[in-house]
């Protein structure tokens, strides 16, 4: 921290709060705390240098008050909320710009009592950070350089500022630097390091001129230590921290070498007979001087030897452990306030912390890589068999809560009979052949109980051990018996039913011993005279017990996994179910394991390990509430592997002490109940920056976003290191979500066109322990409306509504009217059709008639014979036109689908028409037929009739052509004949309706249809008629 010299000779060191004399040998028997298993055994994580941690080689650490774990990087400060690496830097922070003449990295320094975190920029200037804000305080200009920064034990702030090759030392006072105040006859020059000391006053270690102990009495000087005469002082002298009983830990770089141990002082070597660094040893790093942990300990950061434990005079390291090695370099050291150890080491960040459990194998003197059934003694010893019938007795170590490995005892019982381990006693285990009888063994004497002793010769399946000795075996499918001094007998219901597979436990100290059987709903006493007595006499069971576990001695709890799931009480007479709603895991697996200690109802099973509150249990069973969630523990908490093996009998067994032991795959897991690590700081949570279409927006008291933002993200987080993975976090946008929202990895809300409003983002969150955040983290914001959703946009757009209404009123006037217009003009132009149809069909037929039969009657006096043949003629031209009248109608009927394709039905008229005269008749057609509309094409078809009609009636030619031509410019409907023709130009409307009413019904359909018709005749030369119609 202070420079390249003190860099090459540093010592990462730690210490509690909890005072300790840590230099001081102890006996190697004296107990240890319950809370404070080896160091190889603490939950070991790594975040691997890498793109997602952009920490530095040589990381420094500060944990501010925030929840932040801030962290040096050479072109960022790193901040860390447990799940997100964030760099800051010049980019997001102007307090963090650096200028260009700065080289190195962002180094957090340390927090002051006002809980503001100190940071060194590169370029020597220094910067606060305090409730979410950066603040410069001190700028570097050429050729000055601020290095050394420190607070002492009162909490003041020194500053060591390098200019022109002079060092000064000075106090900040608040607002500025203040220069003369470093204390009077203390070197102000080739300092290495300054710490707090555990008062008011500080420890100043410098180059070649001694420690310096700084305090409101006075001030002392320590010379370097000399071991021996014959050699040299150690030179210069780098101090990291004092602990509570006065001891102060330094680190000497020079001459003698190495880790030394101030007290009262006199120096001494730091550990160096018990494993710990040696004498001489240069490659270490600093850890800043306040940081301490719970339980004496020290922590020690090494190049070689990664990071190192001082505990009870013992040196214990965790590089290189297992299959979970942590690194062999060590750079900085941190300890949170729950004992959390934060390293910066040559793999990358890492996490050591305290578990619930902790897994015992092998290097702790475990004598099989996989235990399986397991049981504790009166003694506190520890039972453990494998499944190759090895059964061993395990005491010492971890088993008795003392330094060193355990002790193992073979306990020699037969082999090769397929044993069961069914329950330990006071000083023995009980142990079931698979061909039945019972075997009692300890490392003393094994005897076996067969069928000359009454025992059945079947395996049993449980065994409880009561307060006379006598033991009490379940037998699997015949009930259950009594193993005394008389021999074995066995006992049945007091109702008289036969027992199918007793269970039996005992409670503590074999006072109590329940039954209970998983084939009926019954649970009984064993009572010393040998018989059974209900606990359920009250309020019977109405379901069997799975599995039950033993409440003081006269109660038991009790699982029922069939549905409805539920936990069962009996006690004081009543059986008593608690609802689960669903089966835990623990619960759900084969051969459940339940038992009661430390104030809780443990579970195990092949599927997990849990625990349930056992006061909550009470009041849910009270009818004061429902069930409580149970707590799961898994590999986070210590167990390596979160199961127990399966189909075993003994998998779970609780010591004297209260510790729970577990057999699981990995090894021996043991907990105790009083010293599970909670965490009971609520989280803090922060909205740590937003986002807008991928670009950060600076916050403000009240965030303007511009007009319709496309994409909206908003970070957030909360801010808790020791199990993050667990945090439960929710958030929501007042304005946009209907309810709170649950936040997942990564930690962010994306919303996408927001309507113009205030809207206001919550966040709040629950630790792994449940404890919610003191408050909820806020961030109001408003985005602005668009000039269109302005109030004078709206103002104008209700104007221009207004005046389109009153402009809409009055065009819906004007279009009724001309509705009314063009309804009566309709009604004109239908008549003006019927009159064509009627002039095209009926009249001029009727007419022709009606000449003939003036004729008739003018010869009919003079020439009756030539009147007697005109009228069969008459009458045949009568039902012609009847004929053709018809065929009118039917053509003013004609629908899209009698008319497909077109040019067919045209060319179908022409032949029908035609037929019974001599005129020959061609009817083609050119091009891709289209489809009109079906009053289009009735329309086309009545003036194509009316122009065949005209050539049969009128020209007497031998020779007609009928064509349709389809092109992209429309259809040309072409009637041409060879016969008289007539002089076009005479066709005109002169008002004399009985002249010229077929062409000018042609004409008027044409101009209905928006045709164009064409006529081309003279006398003698025929006539063409040309109608097109357009596309």
């Amino acid at each position: 921290m202070s420079g390249p010299p003190a860099r090459r000779a540093a010592l990462l060191l730690c210490l509690s709060l909890v005072p300790a004399r840590a230099h001081a040998q102890v006996d190697s028997e004296r107990r240890m705390p319950l809370s404070t298993p080896g160091f190889w055994h603490a939950h070991h994580t790594v975040w691997r240098l890498g793109p997602d941690v952009p920490v530095s080689d040589l990381a420094r650490f500060a944990r501010t008050s925030d929840g932040y774990l801030w962290i040096s990087a050479d072109t960022a400060l790193v901040r860390f909320d447990g799940v997100r690496f964030a760099m800051l830097n010049g980019q997001h922070v102007p307090a963090l710009r650096n200028s260009e003449r700065g080289d190195g990295a962002f180094v957090p320094k340390f927090v002051d009592r006002a809980g503001r975190l100190w940071i060194m920029r590169p370029d020597g200037g220094v910067v606060t950070y305090a409730d979410g804000v950066f603040r410069e305080v001190l700028t570097s200009p050429p050729p000055i350089r601020y290095r050394l920064l420190f607070q002492d034990g009162a909490g003041t702030i020194w500053v060591r500022r390098d200019s022109a090759r002079r060092q000064e030392m000075m106090q900040w006072d608040g607002r500025r630097l203040v220069a003369g105040r470093w204390p009077v006859g203390v070197p102000d020059t080739g300092i290495f390091n300054v710490i707090a000391d555990t008062g008011s006053g500080m420890w100043v270690g410098t180059r070649r001129q001694g420690l310096w102990h700084v305090t409101p009495a006075g001030i002392r000087e320590y010379p370097p230590p000399t071991l021996t005469p014959q050699s040299p002082p150690s030179s210069n002298l780098f101090p990291y921290l004092q602990t509570r009983d006065g001891t102060v830990w330094v680190q000497a770089s020079a001459g003698q070498s190495g880790l030394y141990l101030l007290r009262d002082g006199l120096w001494s070597p730091g550990g160096v007979k018990n494993g710990g660094p040696p004498v001489g040893i240069s490659d270490v790093v600093a850890l800043p001087a306040d940081e301490r942990l719970t339980q004496g300990d020290v922590y020690v950061g090494t190049r070689g030897r990664g990071v190192l434990r001082w505990r009870g005079g013992r040196w214990e390291t965790r590089a290189g452990t297992g299959g979970d090695p942590a690194g062999s370099v060590a750079h900085d050291l941190h300890v949170d306030p729950d004992g959390t150890l934060w390293a910066s080491t040559d793999l990358g960040i890492e996490r050591f912390r305290r578990s619930a459990f902790v897994t015992l194998g092998p290097r702790d003197g475990l004598p099989l890589d996989v235990p399986y059934e397991i049981g504790a003694d009166a003694s506190g010893a520890i039972w453990v068999s494998s499944r190759d019938d090895d059964l061993f007795r395990l005491s010492g170590g971890a088993v008795s809560n003392l330094p060193g490995p355990m002790k193992a005892q073979r306990i020699s019982l037969p082999r090769g009979m397929q044993l069961q381990l069914l329950r330990i006693g006071r000083d023995a285990a009980y142990v079931a052949p698979a061909d039945g009888g019972l075997i009692r063994g300890n490392p003393q004497r094994v005897r076996t109980y067969g069928v000359s002793d009454g025992m059945p010769a079947i395996r049993l399946w449980s065994a409880a051990e009561d307060a006379t000795g006598a033991v009490w075996v379940g037998v699997n499918g015949k009930g259950g018996g009594r193993l005394d001094g008389t021999g074995y007998h066995a006992v049945s219901a007091p109702d008289g039913k036969p027992l199918v597979s007793a269970r039996f436990l005992a409670g503590e100290g074999g006072r109590f011993v329940a039954m209970a059987d998983p084939e009926r709903p019954t649970a009984f006493s064993a009572r010393a005279d040998g018989s059974l007595q209900p606990l359920d006499a009250l309020t019977p069971l109405q379901r069997p017990l799975d599995t039950f576990a033993v409440e003081g001695v006269d109660s038991l709890w009790g699982v029922v996994r069939t549905a409805p799931p539920a936990l069962i009480r009996v006690a004081a007479g009543h059986a008593t179910e608690v609802p689960l709603g669903t089966l835990p895991a623990g619960l759900s697996g084969h051969d459940a394991e339940m038992l009661v200690s430390g104030g809780a109802l443990w579970f195990g099973s092949g599927t997990g390990v849990g625990r349930f509150p056992l006061a909550a249990l009470h009041a849910a069973a009270d009818h004061h509430g429902s069930a409580p969630r149970p707590q799961m523990f898994g590999v986070p908490d210590g167990l390596v592997a979160p199961q127990l093996p399966p189909y075993g009998r003994m998998l779970m067994a609780r010591a004297p002490d209260g510790r729970i032991w577990v057999s699981t795959p990995a090894g021996l897991a043991v907990v105790d109940p009083r010293h599970v690590p909670t965490n009971s700081a609520p989280p803090p949570v922060h909205v740590e920056e937003v986002e807008i279409d991928g670009r950060v927006v600076p916050r403000g008291d009240l965030l303007r976003l511009a007009a319709n933002p496309h994409r909206l993200t908003i970070h957030f987080t909360a801010a808790t290191l020791r199990m993050p993975e667990r945090v439960r976090v929710q958030y929501r946008l007042d304005g946009a979500d209907s309810g709170w929202v649950e936040g997942s990895l990564p930690r962010e809300a994306t919303y996408t066109q927001l309507r113009p409003n205030h809207y206001r983002f919550r966040v709040r969150a629950w630790n792994e322990d449940g404890v919610p955040s003191a408050k909820e983290a806020t961030l109001e914001m408003r985005v602005l409306p668009a000039w269109y959703q302005t109030w004078w946009a709206a103002a104008l757009w209700a104007t221009g509504i207004a005046g389109a209404g009153a402009w809409a009123a009055v065009s819906v006037g004007r279009v009724r009217r001309r509705r009314a217009e063009m309804t009566s003009q309709a009604v004109i132009a239908e008549r003006v059709r019927v009159a064509r149809e009627l002039h095209d069909t009926l009249l001029s037929d009727m007419a022709g008639i009606a000449m003939r039969l003036d004729a008739v009657t003018a010869q009919a006096v003079t020439s009756p014979q030539l009147a007697t043949a005109v009228l069969p003629e008459l009458r045949d031209q009568a039902h012609r036109t009847l004929d053709e009248t018809r065929e009118a109608v039917t053509a003013m009927r004609v629908t899209a689908g009698d008319v497909v394709p077109l040019w067919s039905y045209l060319a179908n008229v022409a032949q029908r028409l035609f037929a019974d005269v001599a005129v020959r008749v061609e009817a083609r057609h050119t091009g891709t037929p289209v489809r009109y509309a079906p009053e289009v094409e009735t329309e086309i078809i009545r003036i194509a009739s009316e122009a065949l009609n005209n050539a049969r009636n009128h020209s007497g030619c031998r020779n007609l052509t009928l064509s349709c031509a389809y092109s992209r410019n429309g259809l040309v409907v072409t009637v041409h004949d060879n016969g008289a023709g007539f002089d076009a130009r005479d066709d005109r409307d002169d008002g004399d309706r009985r002249r010229h009413w077929g062409l000018v019904g042609m004409r008027e359909r044409a101009l209905a249809i928006g045709a164009t018709l064409s006529i081309a005749s003279s006398p003698g030369a025929g006539t063409t008629i040309r109608l097109h119609v357009r596309a």
